[in-house]
């Protein structure tokens, strides 16, 4: 009994150790997949086929990423980029980004 009271003890230890605690009032707890969750912020990037960026958001973790397709093509377009097609993952698969204007939307899981 005396070493499973030991092993709690030291447990609880490692879990003080290693957990922090933040005091950011406007980070919240988002999702990355069912099981996975994450704590903090998002940046929603817009970029070419090589690599460049042409549009960055960043929102509190808990935003649906889905809602920020329109803006992140829209501050491409005013950075001077000329979108024909959009891909991105299944989080932008939402009706309105599926009506777009754009010639193709490819989703990618």
């Amino acid at each position: 009994m005396n070493e499973r009271v030991n092993l709690l003890e030291e447990t609880l230890e490692d879990v003080k150790d290693s957990v922090s605690f933040s005091v950011d009032k406007e980070a919240r707890v988002g999702h990355k997949a069912v099981n996975k969750s994450f704590f903090g912020y998002k940046t929603h990037v817009a970029m070419t086929s090589n690599g460049i960026i042409t549009a960055a958001l960043v929102t509190t973790g808990e935003k649906a990423d889905g809602q920020y397709l329109e803006p992140l093509v829209e501050r491409s377009v005013e950075n001077g980029m000329e979108v024909d097609t959009v891909i991105g993952d299944m989080a932008y698969s939402g009706r309105d980004n599926m009506s777009r204007p754009e010639k193709s939307l490819h989703l990618t899981q």
